[in-house]
């Protein structure tokens, strides 16, 4: 636990969130974007397809020791979990982590996601 909080102490002055007036800056700039947006009418459309299937492998995943691993090797778990996950039931393809399945060369009764 000390480890950890170190790692967020040292961290706290690079942090964005901690940058109170590059934060606002940003965030009003997001809002001001999406006002344009509204009043031009051109909202995003969230596709939605398979977020519960996303919601379920995210409540399957071990999560005790997520501070120790990196993004990417988070992204990798949850896609290898999304390719099992399709050899029993099969994803609709979508725009977010699922885009287009293709075969593993290295076990070819794998699929895997192609991002």
């Amino acid at each position: 636990m000390a480890a950890i909080k170190a790692k967020l102490a040292a961290g706290r002055d690079t942090c964005a969130l901690f940058d109170t007036p590059t934060l606002v800056t940003h965030l009003e700039e997001l809002y001001r974007q999406m006002w344009s947006d509204f009043k031009r009418g051109v909202l995003p459309v969230p596709d939605l397809r398979n977020l519960d299937i996303y919601h379920d492998i995210g409540v399957e995943l071990d999560l005790t020791n997520i501070e120790t691993i990196s993004d990417d090797a988070y992204l990798a778990l949850y896609r290898e979990k999304l390719a099992n996950w399709n050899i029993v039931y099969p994803i609709t393809p979508d725009t977010r982590l699922w885009p287009e399945v293709e075969l593993d060369i290295n076990n070819s009764d794998r699929p895997r996601a192609v991002a």
